[in-house]
């Protein structure tokens, strides 16, 4: 199972640029929880979420800022990059599957129609604001809610 770092490092060394502003990092992580718990039943990180999810931005900095593996360009909008060995990460290939999804989604929208992605999703329009997000539950209560509609 990959860890925290494992998860933050793939998507840093798998997105276009050499850095990646932290709200997009943010984001596309949220969006591997995601469809983790919809696919998996489970996270891939340890995050835990709240909604709205970009709050969780200065943990992920505060983060990065411990690892030596992370380079964070502090700015009005912070950039990360990856500096370690990206042969050392330890993500399974469901846990790349997830990510890859995700990476995918990112690279056919620009990142304004991907934010909008990431706060359409269930866990954002069912919870209110400042509530914590267990992401595999929810995603059991969409899959309920979803074949109710189906057999609606």
């Amino acid at each position: 199972m990959a860890t925290r770092r494992d998860v933050l490092a793939y998507i840093v060394s798998k997105l276009p640029s050499e850095s990646v502003q932290l709200m997009r990092l943010t984001t596309v992580t949220y969006l591997c929880d995601w469809r983790s718990a919809l696919t998996l039943h489970r996270q891939l990180t340890d995050i835990v979420w709240v909604n709205p999810f970009v709050i969780k931005a200065q943990e992920i900095a505060e983060f990065l800022s411990g690892s030596a593996d992370f380079s964070l360009q502090k700015s009005d909008q912070p950039f990360v990059a990856f500096t370690g060995d990206e042969s050392q990460l330890a993500i399974t290939d469901e846990e790349r599957g997830c990510i890859d999804f995700v990476l995918r989604t990112d690279s056919q929208k620009g990142w304004p129609e991907l934010f909008r992605l990431a706060y359409s999703t269930y866990p954002m329009f069912t919870q209110s604001v400042q509530a914590t997000l267990n992401l595999p539950e929810l995603a059991d209560k969409y899959h309920s809610t979803q074949q109710t509609v189906l057999a609606g």
